[in-house]
């Protein structure tokens, strides 16, 4: 392959990928909602999203969306938003100790339902005290 071809083959952005881009932007970064806006089929989308600079661009959408997002976090958080608060915190400060959890008491289950050879083989594996034994 010669130089001049190597040049030629280069990606390009088209008309029609860069109207879905603006669309893509509009609609929150929604891949389906995009493609039905822009006619087109998700099948397209995922054939253009091989071309590097194609690529490149939903990249950058996404962030500037991600960064629209936070902004708007913020200022929920600044207005004193308790719901907002306790989202951030469950999503952001999980290594400060905020974390949901959910937590299953299967000992009264056991003891109500299973037979005594069922209590013995789930015990085997999981303890008396309903943890998982490490192995």
């Amino acid at each position: 392959m010669d130089e001049v071809t190597k040049v030629t083959k280069r990606p390009i952005l088209t008309k029609k990928m860069r109207d879905f881009l603006e669309i893509f932007d509009k609609q929150g970064c929604r891949i389906t909602i995009s493609c039905e806006k822009a006619n087109m089929s998700r099948q397209t989308y995922y054939r253009w999203i091989e071309n590097p600079k194609f690529s490149e661009a939903i990249e950058t959408t996404r962030e500037k969306f991600k960064d629209f997002v936070e902004g708007e976090i913020i200022k929920h958080l600044q207005s004193g938003d308790i719901n907002m608060l306790k989202f951030y915190a469950k999503t952001k400060l999980k290594d400060r100790g905020y974390v949901e959890r959910t937590e299953v008491i299967t000992d009264i289950i056991m003891r109500k339902v299973a037979t005594p050879e069922e209590v013995a083989i789930y015990n085997e594996f999981h303890g008396e005290d309903g943890k998982t034994k490490k192995r």
